[in-house]
C-alpha cells in the first residue's frame, strides 16, 4: 500500500534500500527509453509478443502466489522506501516517507492489523483527532465489516504491489540486461491510467526472469506531470511462491472501539 500522506515476514533475504538507490537510475533510465520510443529490441526477442508474454506472466504471478518485495519511489525531496511479503490470505508490510510517519500493516486470519501516526490513522482509517491522537504508535485491529477494512486489504496484495509497472499499451520487449544481479528480459510500455494517476507523460518497465515461467524480478514506473516534481519509482521482487509467516501484534484495540 502507499502512505496515505504523501511485523516482520519469514526470515528472507530482501533487497535492501542501498542497493535500489543504486539501481535506480539504471531502472528509470531503461523505462525513460519506452516514453521516449526507443525501447531497443533484442534480435532473440522480436519473435515474442510483448502481450502474450505479459499473459504467461499473469499466470504464473497467480500460481506463485506470494512474494517478497522492496520499493523505493523518490519525488522531488520526498523519499518512501516500502518493503514485505504479501500472498492471498497474509501480508506483512512497512512504508517510512520522508516528513511522515512509519506505517506497519499486516494481515493474518482476515484481520489487519495497523499501526502509524496520528496523520495516518485519520486519513486511513478515519478516526477522528482525537481518537487518533491517543492511539498513534498503537496497533489497531481491524476485521471485515469495518468501514476501511476493504480499502486496505485491496491494497495488501501482490497484484496491488506489481500491477504499477506492468505496461498497459505500447508494450516493447527490450534486449536483455542485468537488474538486480539477474539477467532479465525488460517489456517497456505506457503505464496504465490508474498507476498514471493523473500523470501527463510516463513509462512503465516490468523486468522478468529469463527462464519460463518469466516471474518479474524488477519494475520501475517514470511519470510527470505539468507543474509537480518526476516521480521515479523502482521495486525489486523476489522469493516468488515460498512461504511465509507474519508476526501478530499483541493488544490490538479494536477498529470498531474507536470509530464514530
Amino acid at each position: 500500500m502507499r502512505h496515505p500522506d504523501q511485523p516482520e515476514s519469514r526470515r528472507v533475504t530482501q533487497p535492501s534500500v542501498p542497493s535500489l538507490a543504486a539501481g535506480l537510475a539504471a531502472l528509470t533510465a531503461a523505462a525513460a527509453l519506452a516514453l521516449a520510443g526507443v525501447a531497443p529490441a533484442a534480435a532473440a526477442s522480436r519473435s515474442r509478443s510483448p502481450s502474450r508474454l505479459l499473459a504467461q506472466v499473469d499466470k504464473a504471478v497467480q500460481k506463485a502466489g506470494s512474494m517478497t518485495f522492496s520499493d523505493r519511489s523518490t519525488s522531488g525531496k520526498v523519499v518512501e522506501t516500502y518493503s514485505g511479503a504479501a500472498s492471498g490470505s497474509a501480508a506483512a508490510e512497512s512504508l517510512t516517507s520522508t516528513g511522515a510517519a512509519p506505517l506497519q500493516v499486516v494481515l493474518s486470519g482476515g484481520t489487519i492489523y495497523l499501526r502509524s501516526g496520528s496523520t495516518v490513522l485519520e486519513s486511513a482509517l478515519g478516526l477522528s483527532a482525537t481518537a487518533a491522537t491517543a492511539e498513534a504508535g498503537k496497533w489497531i485491529a481491524l476485521q471485515t465489516g469495518d468501514a476501511p477494512y476493504e480499502s486496505l486489504a485491496g491494497q495488501l496484495t501482490v497484484a496491488s504491489e506489481l500491477n504499477a509497472y506492468i505496461p498497459a499499451s505500447h508494450l516493447r520487449i527490450g534486449k536483455v540486461v542485468t537488474v538486480a544481479k539477474q539477467r532479465v528480459i525488460p517489456v517497456y510500455g505506457y503505464p496504465s491510467a490508474s498507476a498514471a494517476n493523473g500523470a501527463t507523460a510516463g513509462s512503465a518497465a516490468l523486468f522478468l526472469s529469463t527462464k519460463s515461467p518469466y516471474l518479474p524480478v524488477a519494475g520501475s514506473l517514470v511519470l510527470a506531470k505539468a507543474g509537480a516534481d518526476e516521480r521515479k519509482e523502482v521495486a525489486v521482487f523476489t522469493h516468488w511462491g515460498k512461504p511465509f509467516t507474519v508476526t501478530v501484534p499483541t493488544g490490538a484495540v479494536p477498529y470498531a472501539s474507536l470509530a464514530g
